[in-house]
């Protein structure tokens, strides 16, 4: 995981999140640094296609996907990149982040007062299917 860091290093992560990612060298904890700190990663293309293939496998049971297919629902801290195509399933008051990058493609579909915030990047495309007590909020850089 040492190429993890490095990468962050290259890319001029703050000293703070440096030493962070030094202490903790655990794919969980780097997964839930990337969600908290998920402006900077979005801004550097962090972590990179090259590393998330390497720890394919590691990362998705923490939120990280490359090139998914297939349907999740209710999972509260998501981002897909690659070519990633997607259903998301959101419902009973559930409250979610959802990133998608590069040239992934998904269907969410809010109801039952679930309120999603996505953030929409490269050339990923999003369709939203939604009942009137659901809130989606889509940032598209």
């Amino acid at each position: 995981m040492k190429d993890i860091i490095q990468k962050a290093e290259e890319l001029n992560i703050c000293h703070e999140w440096q030493n962070k990612m030094l202490k903790h060298q655990d794919m969980k904890y780097f997964c839930e640094m990337y969600f908290k700190g998920d402006d900077w990663a979005m801004e550097h293309d962090f972590p990179t296609l090259p590393l998330l293939q390497k720890y394919k496998g590691q990362t998705e049971e923490h939120g990280l996907y490359l090139d998914y297919k297939g349907t999740i629902k209710n999972k509260p801290h998501l981002a897909f990149f690659g070519s990633s195509n997607i259903v998301l399933e959101y419902d009973n008051f559930q409250v979610a982040l959802v990133n998608i990058r590069h040239q992934s493609k998904a269907k969410i579909i809010a109801k039952d007062y679930a309120i999603i915030t996505i953030n929409v990047l490269d050339n990923a495309q999003v369709e939203i299917e939604k009942d009137p007590t659901a809130k989606v909020f889509i940032y598209k850089k």
